[in-house]
């Protein structure tokens, strides 16, 4: 086997308390990897009280940034225009300079992000896309520039692209070219969803209903062994039918039983690789009454078969 390749990730790890200039405290667990006009970071976080993180930039920085859970604000210090984030939105914004905060919620968080210098950034000008045209002619007369005025909800193709650049186990050059290549393409899905969201006219979500979309995606994380219809998540969560199937799309980037299923189908993965259970019995505990349909789901789902899942 090539000496490029290892089987660990190579994001560098640390873990540091960061206390805010009000006393609030957050113990930060961050994985970094940094290249030649990129800087890759995942950052998990579980404060017990908001936290505002300080932050002074003093060069121009396209910002590609993913709040996989938890709430986020970016604030600048001396006023300007404030963007939350959500659990499970996305962005990308160009910023010349930025003298302000990061305001992490008092909840569970995680996030991906890519901060891109000037280096690497000056190679994605483009204007194909009206988006791009807009945001560029921006960046270029040297303004604060985002894709969309509000967060885009985060689509599976994304989330996979950030798993894979998270378990990334290349070394050296090869290292390199696979970063790059994946900022590229996570970079060319935002754009293309912003397009594709101007054209639609896309309406963001209003608060009140986002606080009820994730209190709708925590009880199906809660109950992922009960049988479930959408008329009880939706009961549950105090929306009707159509907001729960629409918002949940919009929010969290995919339908509610596929959301479903996917839990289902991970958890099938780990007893099968962590317990003595056979086929069947996993069958049976995600709600499979047959082996053989539940082997289909499967295969569909992991692209193999589930006895070839056991003892990995």
């Amino acid at each position: 086997m090539s000496n490029s390749y290892r089987d660990t990730s190579l994001m560098e790890k640390s873990e540091f308390c960061y206390i805010d200039d009000r006393g609030a405290a957050a113990q930060i667990v961050l994985h970094e990897c940094k290249l030649n006009g990129a800087h890759l970071y995942s950052a998990s976080s579980s404060p017990a009280n908001e936290v505002r993180i300080r932050e002074l930039q003093e060069e121009p920085v396209l910002n590609m940034y993913f709040s996989l859970e938890g709430r986020w604000l970016s604030k600048a210090r001396h006023g300007g225009r404030e963007f939350p984030l959500t659990g499970a939105q996305h962005t990308l914004n160009y910023t010349p300079h930025f003298d302000g905060y990061y305001v992490m919620s008092r909840t569970a968080q995680k996030n991906f992000g890519i901060i891109l210098y000037e280096s690497f950034f000056s190679r994605l000008l483009a204007n194909e896309l009206e988006c791009l045209k807009r945001f560029w002619d921006k960046a270029q007369k040297g303004e604060a520039a985002h894709i969309l005025p509000y967060a885009m909800p985060i689509t599976p193709e994304q989330r996979g692209i950030i798993s894979d650049m998270q378990q990334c186990a290349y070394t050296g050059h090869l290292r390199e070219l696979f970063y790059e290549s994946r900022i590229l393409d996570l970079y060319l899905l935002q754009a293309e969803q912003a397009e594709l969201l101007i054209n639609r006219k896309y309406t963001p979500l209003k608060p009140g209903d986002t606080e009820k979309l994730y209190a709708a995606r925590q009880y199906v994380q809660d109950q992922l062994l009960t049988p479930l219809t959408l008329e009880a998540i939706a009961r549950h969560a105090g929306l009707n039918d159509f907001k729960l199937k629409k918002g949940f799309k919009q929010l969290f980037g995919t339908s509610v039983f596929s959301y479903l299923n996917a839990l289902k189908m991970n958890y099938a993965l780990r007893m099968l690789r962590d317990t003595g259970c056979t086929v069947a019995e996993v069958a049976h505990a995600v709600g499979y009454g047959e082996p053989h349909n539940f082997t289909k789901a499967f295969k569909k789902h992991f692209g193999y078969l589930p006895r070839h899942a056991k003892g990995w």
